[in-house]
């Protein structure tokens, strides 16, 4: 029974990490020769740290640098699923309340960059 209780604490809190990770993530297209995101200006919430980035778009996927903020050393980020995601996680040096950000691509093919006109793209805190 114990390892009942256990095992459904901690699909439970897979299930929340994943809803959590969901709800914090961008999804970033390439739409008719240009980049397109799903929030082109997002409100983080006070004490969210974390915040994705995914690619949907066939042939793309991000640089190893996919996410770079403005100012430089705010955001500390991380490319996985073979570059289908980027992770970037507040730093203690972060103090603005305004962060702009650009993204980079790379062809799959190629793995040359791809760096199609993006909107405007910023965080702003709570």
């Amino acid at each position: 029974m114990k390892r009942i209780t256990v095992a459904l604490l901690a699909l439970g809190t897979l299930q929340l990490s994943q809803a959590q990770t969901e709800r914090d993530t961008i999804d970033v297209q390439v739409v008719d020769g240009k980049i397109a995101v799903s929030n082109e200006q997002y409100t983080r919430q006070a004490g969210q740290q974390t915040l994705w980035w995914r690619i949907s778009t066939p042939g793309q996927q991000f640089a190893d640098d996919g996410v770079s903020f403005s100012p430089a050393g705010s955001h500390r980020c991380q490319a996985s699923d073979r570059n289908r995601l980027m992770r970037c996680d507040k730093t203690a040096e972060a103090t603005a309340k305004r962060y702009s950000y650009v993204i980079r691509l790379v062809s799959t093919r190629s793995l040359q960059p791809s760096q199609p006109p993006q909107p405007d793209l910023w965080i702003q805190d709570e």
